[in-house]
């Protein structure tokens, strides 16, 4: 796709090329690498990095540095949503048995934790699938949300390729190689048909070029095609910029961890160089020898001159290298730190101990985080809503005995917390007393506030049991300060009978 524009009076053409199923492999499995914290296979990038620019004997020697967690560290900044877990709230009506039910088999999948590295896997991708599973031997349900471009493949309709009809993954049996396949093919209200199989690949792992019915496998104990009656994939895409089914993802951030990797692995090398000066000497030396036949050097074995006692041009002089240590380092900090401001965070590289200390500069510094939280709840609520029942669904078709009630989630909600943010504490409880004098909040609404589980009798019960252990400790009475010290509204004492 070519498309053409002028700037100043100058024309130029840009060629949209849409990357081939190799590359886009490729590039998610790189990804993944960095997202994973996977060192071995950092370095041999690195490696292969620096072979541009240094020879392998040179690399052989040399000392990899990489930052394995900067990346990680950098998406947890940007993903806020989940720094303090959601509540899954339900109607009054639900009876709590139903609750207990679903809370069990939320902590069985490991909710909590499932939810943010999914969200950092989609901001960091752009696009990936969860995928709930079962494993009958142990009756484990699980979820797996490290579905990317590099670790299976999609079909999508014609037309229409935000949606995918077919998913399938490689799967090794023993010495041999299948591809397994999950294949969408009708939808009719709450009904769900799919076909479940697998096909065999050759040796080299290729998958013949034609597929008909004879080459597609039962998988398991079933002895058909024909997959269970629900679909168990969630596809959880960050933006919808960029052509195809996965869009855009953060390769760009991945190449500029791969310079910095290589900038360090340099300098790091050279500095270690630096410590081993060149000593040029302009007479035959004799000494202590070392190891491997070489003269040993410094206050503990000084070379003499070899017959050449009392020579008047007898001189010696120390080679060193100029480093420019300082300077990469702040060319590092610099390319970070235009990174770290795009995205509203912190340069881990680069720590600013000049906190703000004032109410109005730590809002104005905290806003445009708040900015992004509410725009990624837009993002992941429906998602995960969508993932919840989808769970639930899976859970009933393969656990006859450990249901939980569907119809419990038609009424269900999350409620997600404001992120960690850094706030002056004092100055925010003093405006928060002034909102319960004028009757726009109470104390109750402010514990619930902080502590998001709590109910309003929770909050009660917390505030009432604080105050009675202040007053003991005291001896004193203890009362909440708001207007007149009487947030309460009792009566006056004269009013009393």
């Amino acid at each position: 796709m070519n498309n053409t524009g002028s700037l100043s009076g100058i024309t130029t053409q840009v060629t949209y090329s849409v990357p081939s199923q190799e590359e886009l492999e490729n590039m998610a499995n790189m990804r993944e690498v960095f997202f994973t914290r996977d060192v071995l296979n950092t370095i041999n990038i690195l490696k292969a990095d620096l072979q541009k620019y240094v020879d392998n004997g040179d690399i052989s020697r040399m000392k990899a540095v990489v930052l394995d967690e900067l990346i990680p560290s950098f998406l947890k900044k940007i993903c806020n949503v989940y720094d303090t877990a959601p509540i899954f709230k339900f109607k009054d009506s639900v009876e709590q048995g139903s609750i207990d039910e679903f809370d069990t088999l939320r902590k069985e999948v490991m909710l909590n934790r499932i939810m943010p590295e999914t969200l950092e896997r989609s901001r960091f991708h752009n696009t990936i699938i969860s995928f709930i599973r079962y494993y009958k031997p142990l009756d484990k349900l699980y979820i797996e949300n490290s579905w990317h471009a590099g670790s299976c493949r999609v079909e999508t309709y014609e037309g229409y390729d935000s949606e995918m009809k077919k998913f399938s993954y490689i799967q090794h049996f023993g010495d041999e190689q299948y591809r397994i396949y999950w294949e969408l093919l009708e939808t009719e209200g709450d009904e769900v048909k799919t076909l479940h199989y697998k096909v065999k690949l050759d040796k080299q792992g290729k998958e013949p070029e034609t597929v008909n019915d004879d080459m597609r496998m039962p998988i398991g104990e079933n002895k058909d095609l024909e997959g269970p009656p629900y679909w168990p994939f969630v596809v959880y895409r960050y933006s919808e910029r960029g052509k195809g089914f996965w869009g855009n993802a953060m390769d760009s951030l991945v190449e500029l961890v791969r310079a910095i990797n290589i900038l360090l692995t340099v300098t790091n090398d050279d500095t270690i160089q630096e410590t081993i000066r060149i000593l040029l000497l302009n007479f035959t030396p004799s000494g202590t020898e070392g190891e491997k036949g070489q003269l040993k050097t410094g206050l503990r074995h000084p070379l003499k001159p070899d017959g050449q006692l009392g020579e008047n041009n007898m001189d010696a002089k120390i080679l060193s290298a100029e480093l420019y240590n300082d300077e990469v380092m702040k060319l590092i900090e610099g390319l970070w730190s235009v990174v770290a401001n795009t995205h509203n965070v912190g340069n881990v590289l680069k720590p600013d101990f000049k906190q703000a200390s004032s109410g109005l500069a730590l809002r104005l510094q905290n806003e445009p985080l708040l900015r992004d939280w509410e725009h990624d709840i837009n993002i992941v609520t429906p998602l995960d809503i969508e993932l919840v029942n989808k769970l639930v669904e899976v859970n009933n078709y393969h656990r006859k005995d450990k249901q939980v009630k569907p119809e419990i989630l038609k009424g269900m909600f999350l409620e997600y917390q404001e992120p960690n943010l850094v706030t002056d504490e004092k100055e925010e409880y003093e405006i928060e007393k002034q909102k319960w004098a004028d009757g726009v909040s109470s104390p109750l609404l402010y514990v619930m506030r902080k502590n998001p589980e709590m109910t309003e009798d929770d909050a009660k019960e917390y505030i009432e049991k604080n105050l009675q252990d202040l007053e003991d400790l005291t001896g004193g009475k203890i009362t909440i300060p708001g207007k007149d010290d009487n947030i309460n509204n009792d009566p006056p004492e004269d009013d009393i009978s």
